[in-house]
């Protein structure tokens, strides 16, 4: 990380970088308007996604308790596990709390787990990502 102060310096003395630092500014001063309302629909955005997937992911583990009951076709574990990867990990464990399925099994719950687990690792990456935090200036 460079040197805040000889920036300053720079930027104080170079005409070409005080039009740049200005042009800079008024930059930031209208993302920065534009950025509430863009913000303000990503969250819809992501709002609709989360309640959309869940609602999927739902229906995806009672439709394969209910063929598991019938002892008919079965949806495949790794789409219910991509599913849940994908992020609809609360609608898996309503379905699972609901419909008491896949609760016993011992393998399906650590790959449930694990799937979580990256799930979160991704939210977590891509907030650094996205963020213009300092703790998040090595990532850049």
């Amino acid at each position: 990380m460079k040197n805040r102060s000889s920036l300053a310096e720079k930027s104080s003395t170079d005409p070409v970088s005080t039009d740049v630092a200005a042009i800079t500014a008024g930059y930031r001063g209208e993302l920065l308007q534009g950025g509430k309302r863009m913000l303000s629909e990503s969250v819809w955005m992501m709002a609709v996604y989360a309640l959309a997937l869940n609602v999927l992911t739902y229906g995806l583990f009672a439709l394969d308790k209910r063929q598991a009951v019938r002892n008919a076709w079965r949806v495949p574990e790794r789409h219910l596990l991509l599913a849940v990867l994908l992020g609809g990990w609360a609608g898996a464990m309503l379905a699972m709390r609901i419909c008491r399925h896949k609760r016993k099994k011992t393998s399906f719950l650590l790959r449930f787990a694990l799937a979580l687990i990256v799930h979160l690792l991704i939210i977590m990456a891509l907030f650094l990502i996205f963020s213009d935090a300092e703790y998040a200036a090595w990532w850049k």
